[in-house]
């Protein structure tokens, strides 16, 4: 059968443990924030420029 191999790492999966993710530092999440705010703004200008 073709899916095979998903079906076998489904099941690897649901016997897996997971960890709990970290708590993420306040400093980290503004520099994340700044950069998706920065990332935006640099396509909104691109498609200004390829619109003209």
């Amino acid at each position: 059968m073709k899916y095979n191999h998903v079906k076998l790492f489904l099941s690897r999966c649901e016997k897996g443990k997971f960890q709990q993710p970290e708590e993420i530092s306040p400093e980290l999440e503004e520099q994340v924030s700044d950069f998706s705010q920065k990332t935006i703004a640099l396509l909104e200008t691109m498609r200004k420029f390829k619109g003209t």
